[in-house]
């Protein structure tokens, strides 16, 4: 029987951050101006230009655990994805930083979860997720 320091429950996904100058801030203010909302406007109907595209492994269970397996404990993940390439990205990071992938279920019903960041020129982000 394998021991491990840690097994860490949740999800394990990939984060593609887009980055575009064409985003724009609205400020909404609510009733006797007490609320604001903010809210991010992408042309509708067009095709908004990216400056830079990028995918990462992510998620907070395989985040914690490759965190975990860096502070010298040992670590495995119990947690689902697709049976698709964003998965493939997940369990080759999590083996690169030696954290045990046997406890991955490995799934043809839904796909790998995607966290897709849209970050503006001024840092601001938002994120549609697909769980």
């Amino acid at each position: 029987m394998v021991k491990y320091d840690f097994l860490v429950a949740g999800s394990s996904t990939v984060d593609a951050f887009a980055r575009t100058s064409r985003i724009q801030r609205i400020d909404i203010s609510g009733s006797e101006n007490r609320s604001i909302e903010h809210i991010v406007c992408i042309p509708f109907g067009s095709k908004t230009d990216l400056e830079d595209l990028q995918f990462f492994p992510g998620g907070s269970a395989a985040n914690s655990a490759v965190v975990m397996q860096r502070l010298g404990s040992t670590a495995t993940v119990l947690s689902c994805v697709g049976n698709d390439n964003f998965s493939n990205i997940v369990i080759q990071d999590l083996e690169k930083n030696k954290v045990d992938t046997s406890n991955i279920v490995v799934t043809k019903s839904v796909g790998t979860g995607v966290g897709i960041n849209i970050t503006a020129p001024s840092g601001e982000k938002s994120v549609l997720v697909y769980r």
